[in-house]
C-alpha cells in the first residue's frame, strides 16, 4: 500500500520553480538576490556577459546599480594606510592582493553557475564567454601568493 503525503508547494525556493528566474516578479528576484549572493552574482555575471548595462541588470534584479557593478568589478574597500604604517603603499598593495585572493574562488564559482543559468534562461550564446571568465579566475587564484592566508583573513 502506498501512502501519499500532501505537502504545500514551496514558492520560496527559486531553483525548484517551474518559472525561469528572469520571468518571476521583480519582488521575488529582489528578495532572492538579497538572501543569496551566489544567485545574485551568477545572474549578474550572465547578464553582464550578454551585454546588458548595469542599470538594466539592477532593474531586473531589483538591486542597486552599485551592487551590480561590484560583482564583475570587485574593489577592496578604501582604507587609509597613511597613518600608522611605515610603508602605506606596500600595505595597500598587500591588502588589495588579499582581497583579490579571497574573491577569486567565489567569483569562479559564480561564473561556473552562470553558465548553467545561461543555458536555462535562453542566453546560451554567452556560455563560452562565461567559461573563459571562469578559467581566468581559476588562473588568477592559482597565481596568487597566499597573502590572505598569511594575514589570517
Amino acid at each position: 500500500m502506498t501512502t501519499t503525503i500532501d505537502t504545500p508547494a514551496r514558492t520560496d525556493i527559486v531553483s525548484h520553480s517551474p518559472t525561469p528566474f528572469l520571468q518571476q516578479p521583480v519582488e521575488v528576484r529582489c528578495e532572492t538576490c538579497q538572501k543569496w549572493w551566489d544567485i545574485f552574482a551568477s545572474y549578474t555575471l550572465m547578464l553582464d556577459a550578454a551585454g546588458w548595462p548595469s542599470s538594466k541588470i539592477a532593474e531586473a534584479m531589483g538591486m542597486p546599480v552599485a551592487d551590480v557593478d561590484a560583482i564583475p568589478n570587485p574593489q577592496p574597500p578604501q582604507n587609509d594606510f597613511s597613518e600608522g604604517w611605515r610603508r602605506p603603499l606596500e600595505m595597500a598593495r598587500v591588502y588589495a592582493s588579499a582581497v583579490a585572493e579571497l574573491l577569486a574562488v567565489p567569483l569562479r564559482r559564480a561564473y561556473y553557475s552562470a553558465q548553467d543559468k545561461a543555458e536555462r534562461e535562453g542566453f546560451s550564446r554567452v556560455v563560452f564567454v562565461l567559461q573563459a571568465l571562469e578559467d581566468k579566475h581559476k588562473r588568477l587564484h592559482a597565481s596568487l601568493d597566499g597573502t590572505a592566508a598569511a594575514l589570517s583573513l
